[in-house]
């Protein structure tokens, strides 16, 4: 090296590459491509899964609301009511999606859905489900469950 010369470095912080301006711009375009793409995914994921819940805790609490009219026995009866009143009292989407302190809503789907299958012991119908009742039901010969996977 002559004395009086720069190195590689020093003439890459004395000029712009010009290619530097693209690559900034292309990791910005592509980090608010992958936030929309992000989102437009969580909000399909999110609206089939509150529909799934929905009808889980729908279906549930209709199980209830029969047994708790049909059942002779006392305990099985309250057990049902008390059930009937935590699946009312689940949070609605409104509550979950604007308070800052959101409910473990898998702790509450667990503890509703441990209830229920002893709901379902104590009433003599261990083997009732959604899923059950779902794969029986058809409508024009295509099974309910069916249905729901094409919508």
């Amino acid at each position: 090296r002559k004395l009086g010369t720069m190195d590689d470095e020093a003439w890459d912080t004395l000029f712009v590459d010009p290619h530097a301006s693209h690559l900034l711009e292309g990791i910005s375009e592509g980090r608010l491509l992958g936030l929309q793409t992000g989102y437009r995914d969580g909000k399909v994921i999110g609206l089939s899964k509150g529909v799934e819940i929905g009808l889980e805790l729908g279906f549930m609490a209709g199980v209830c609301e029969m047994i708790g009219r049909n059942q002779r026995d006392g305990n099985t009866s309250t057990l049902a009511n008390d059930l009937l009143e935590s699946i009312q009292s689940f949070p609605p989407p409104s509550l979950l999606f604007q308070s800052h302190l959101t409910p473990d809503i898998r702790f509450m789907l667990q503890k509703i859905r441990a209830r229920f299958k002893l709901l379902m012991v104590r009433s003599q119908n261990p083997k009732v489900s959604i899923q059950a009742t779902l794969s029986a039901t058809s409508i024009d010969g295509k099974k309910e469950s069916e249905r729901l996977k094409d919508w």
